[in-house]
C-alpha cells in the first residue's frame, strides 16, 4: 500500500495531458522500480481497474554504464515494443521511432536512469502531442536535466508502513496477538530505517528458523546481531550489513551461496546477462552435478529466480541481473564456501593509473575483475606467480592491446578467461598453460586475427567465443579442442568489411570437423545485418550444414520455413550417437549479431527449439 500511493499519484499527474514529463527519485532500494512496475501493470488488460487507457506502454531499462551505445539500446528496446519482434538497429531507428509515435497516444516509462537522456535523439519529441515520459532516476538533479514537470521523492517506508510490510514478509496473519514481539519488530524496523531489501532478508533468515512466530529468543538474537558493531572492513552499513548478511546466510544451499557472490565481481550496476554467468558458473563447478550446457542452463534458471525472490539479485529485463549496492559491498567482503585462508577477490574499475592492483593482489587473488576501464598493457605483471586463479574477467577494455609472454603461465588452475572487446592483436604462447580453462571469450576483438597453436593444450576447453573477430576462416586450431561443447563464430568482422569468414566452404563442416569436436552441443554463427550479400552468404551455410546432413556427418532436424535453425533430432539419437559418437544432442544457430548486441554471450540454450528470424536490413 505505500508502494500504491507514490502510483496512484502518477496516475493523477498523468490524466493531464499537458503533464509530459514525470519523475520519480530515491536513494537505493526505496522501491523506485517496484512503483514503476506497479504503474506498467496498471495498462495489462486483465490488471487494469483504471479509466486511462494508452496505444502503446512502452518499457525500457536504462543501460548499464559499460554499454557501447547505450543510445542504441534504448532505442532497440522501444522498437523491439512497438513492433513486437527484434528489430535491427540502423541509421533511421529515431526517424522510424519519432513516426510511429508521433499521432499515437503512448507512455514511455524509463526506469534506472542515472544521467541525463536525450529523448529527442531516442525520437521522443516534445511535439508528440499524446505522448508522456515516466522517469525512475537516481537523484533530482538528473530529472532536472531532463525537464520534468513533476517529481516524486520515493522514501523508506515509514514506522506504520513498514511494520505492515514486515508483517507480511514474515507471514504474520492479521487477528493474531503481537504484543509480545512487537517491541522487538518496532527495534528491528528502526535499525534498518524500514529499508525494503533489509527487512525482506531479515523476514528469509527468521522463516528458515521455523519458530520464529513464538520464540521470543529469536527475535531478541535478530535485534542484537543488528547491534553488533560493523565488520573490521568498515563498510559503515550499520545494521543494513548485517541484515544483509542474514538474508546470505538464510540460503542453505553452498553452491547457490557461490553463485551470488560470484555477481560481485561486475561493476556497480552492472547488468549481467543469465546464461552468460550459468557458463561462468558452470565452469567454477558450482553447478557440477549438471554436464551439459542445457542441463546448466535450466537449473542456473532456476538459481537466478530464487536469489531474486530473496531480494540479493534484481531483475533487469527479462534476461539480465545486478546486484544491489548495499549488498554488493557486503558480498565482496563474505568468503566463498569451501575457500581456505582469507578472502582472495580483486575487483576494480581501472580508470586511472593511480588505480591498479599491486603485484600481492595478482598474486593472491583467486578471483579478478577489472573490467570496463582503462586497463593497458602496463597495468598487466609480467609473470604473477601462484596458481590459484579461477576467473579473470578483463573484458571491455579497448586500450589493451598486447599481453605479456609469460602472463599465463602460473594460471594453471583458471577456468574462465575473457577478453571480449579488448584490442589484443594476438594470444600469447603462455596460453598453453591453462589446462583447466573452460571457458575462453574473445568476441568482438576486432584486431585478433588468429589463434596460437598452441591453443590445442587446452584439453579442457568448454565454450569458445570467437565472433565478431579478424578471422577469416575457421581456424584449424579449434580442431584440437577435443572437449569442445560450445562454439561460436561469424561469417565477417566487427568492422563490417568485405572480409568474409570463409565458413560457407564444406571444407569447414565436414566429417572429420564432427568427427574431432564429438562433444559439441552447440554451434551458433552469427551473420552481421551489414554484411554485404547477406542472404546469399546464409543461403551458402545452409547449403552446407544441408550436405552434412545428407552426407551423414550430421544427423539433425531441418525448420522447413523462414526461420533459420538446426537443432538435433530427439527421435534420431541413437542414430546421431552412431554417426558422430557424439553423447549429447546438438543445437546450432544462425542467428544475426544484432540480436546478442544486449549481451554477446547469449544463447539460448535452454529452449526445446532455437529459433532466429532473419529480416532484411
Amino acid at each position: 500500500m505505500p508502494l500504491w500511493r507514490h502510483v496512484e499519484k502518477i496516475l493523477e499527474y498523468l490524466e493531464n495531458a499537458s503533464t509530459k514529463r514525470i519523475g520519480i527519485y530515491g536513494e537505493a532500494q526505496v522501491g523506485k522500480s517496484t512503483v514503476l512496475k506497479m504503474l506498467n501493470n496498471c495498462f495489462y488488460p486483465t490488471l487494469s481497474s483504471i479509466s486511462l487507457t494508452y496505444d502503446a506502454v512502452i518499457w525500457v531499462d536504462f543501460p548499464s554504464k559499460d554499454s557501447e551505445d547505450a543510445k542504441k539500446n534504448m532505442q532497440l528496446q522501444i522498437l523491439r515494443s512497438i513492433y513486437g519482434k527484434e528489430e535491427q538497429s540502423s541509421r533511421h531507428n529515431a526517424t522510424r521511432i519519432n513516426e510511429a509515435l508521433e499521432n499515437a497516444k503512448y507512455l514511455l516509462i524509463l526506469d534506472d536512469v542515472y544521467e541525463k537522456v536525450d529523448l529527442a535523439g531516442l525520437g521522443i519529441h516534445d511535439d508528440h502531442k499524446f505522448g508522456q515520459v515516466v522517469i525512475g532516476a537516481t537523484g533530482k538533479g538528473v530529472l532536472n536535466l531532463m525537464k520534468v514537470h513533476e517529481s516524486i521523492l520515493i522514501e523508506k517506508l515509514e514506522c506504520h508502513d513498514a511494520e505492515e510490510f514486515f508483517k507480511e514478509c514474515l507471514g504474520l496473519e492479521s487477528g493474531v496477538d503481537l504484543s509480545l514481539v512487537q517491541p522487538y519488530m518496532k527495534k528491528i524496523i528502526e535499525l534498518t530505517g524500514g529499508h525494503i531489501g533489509a527487512l525482506v532478508g531479515i523476514a528469509n533468515f527468521m522463516k528458515g528458523l521455523g519458530t520464529y512466530k513464538t520464540n521470543l529468543s529469536v527475535w531478541s538474537a535478530v535485534v542484537l546481531n543488528l547491534q553488533l558493531p560493523n565488520s573490521p572492513q568498515k563498510l559503515e552499513l550499520g545494521a543494513l550489513e548485517k541484515a544483509y548478511k542474514l538474508s546470505y546466510d538464510a540460503l542453505k544451499d553452498d553452491d547457490m551461496k557461490k553463485c551470488l557472490l560470484y555477481v560481485a565481481l561486475f561493476p556497480v550496476g552492472y547488468r549481467a546477462h543469465t546464461s552468460y554467468l550459468v557458463e561462468c558458473w558452470k565452469a567454477e563447478d558450482f553447478l557440477q552435478d549438471y554436464n551439459t550446457f542445457k542441463e546448466a542452463r535450466a537449473i542456473g534458471y532456476t538459481i537466478c529466480c530464487k536469489l531474486t525472490e530473496t531480494h540479493l539479485l534484481e531483475w533487469s529485463g527479462e534476461e539480465h541481473l545486478k546486484m544491489p549496492l548495499i549488498f554488493r559491498k557486503v558480498a565482496l567482503q563474505i568468503q566463498y564456501p569451501g575457500d581456505v585462508g582469507e578472502n582472495k577477490i580483486l575487483v576494480r574499475n581501472i580508470l586511472e593509473r593511480g588505480n591498479h592492483p599491486s603485484e600481492q593482489d595478482w598474486n593472491t587473488a583467486k578471483r579478478i575483475s577489472l573490467m570496463c576501464g582503462e586497463l593497458d598493457s602496463d597495468f598487466l605483471p609480467n609473470c604473477p606467480m601462484y596458481s590459484n586463479k579461477l576467473t579473470l574477467l578483463l573484458q571491455k577494455n579497448p586500450k589493451l592491446r598486447d599481453i605479456g609472454d609469460q602472463f599465463f603461465i602460473n594460471m594453471g588452475n583458471l577456468r574462465v578467461l575473457d577478453l571480449q572487446r579488448t584490442g589484443i592483436i594476438g594470444l600469447p604462447k603462455s596460453i598453453s598453460a591453462l589446462g583447466h580453462l573452460k571457458c575462453l571469450y574473445l568476441n568482438d576483438c576486432s584486431s585478433l586475427g588468429r589463434l596460437p597453436t598452441e591453443m590445442e593444450k587446452l584439453n579442457q576447453l568448454e565454450l569458445l567465443d570467437i565472433r565478431r573477430t579478424l578471422m577469416r576462416c575457421l581456424p584449424r586450431e579449434i580442431w584440437y579442442l577435443k572437449t569442445l561443447r560450445c562454439l561460436r563464430i561469424s561469417v565477417c568482422d566487427s568492422l563490417h568489411s568485405k572480409k568474409i569468414m570463409m565458413v560457407s566452404q564444406p571444407s569447414c563442416f565436414s566429417r572429420e570437423f564432427f568427427l574431432k569436436l564429438k562433444f559439441l552441443e552447440e554451434l551458433t554463427i552469427d551473420v552481421d545485418p551489414l554484411t554485404p550479400d547477406k542472404r546469399l552468404i546464409v543461403d551458402q551455410i545452409q547449403e552446407v550444414l544441408r550436405e552434412a546432413v545428407h552426407q551423414h556427418y550430421l544427423n539433425v532436424t531441418w525448420e522447413p520455413n523462414e526461420f533459420i535453425a538446426l537443432t538435433a533430432s530427439q527421435s534420431n539419437r541413437e542414430e546421431i550417437t552412431t554417426i558422430n559418437n557424439l553423447k549429447h544432442a546438438n543445437q546450432l544457430e544462425i542467428t544475426e549479431a544484432s540480436t546478442s548486441t544486449t549481451n554477446s554471450q547469449h544463447t539460448e540454450g535452454t529452449k526445446e527449439w532455437v529459433q532466429k528470424r532473419f529480416h532484411d536490413n
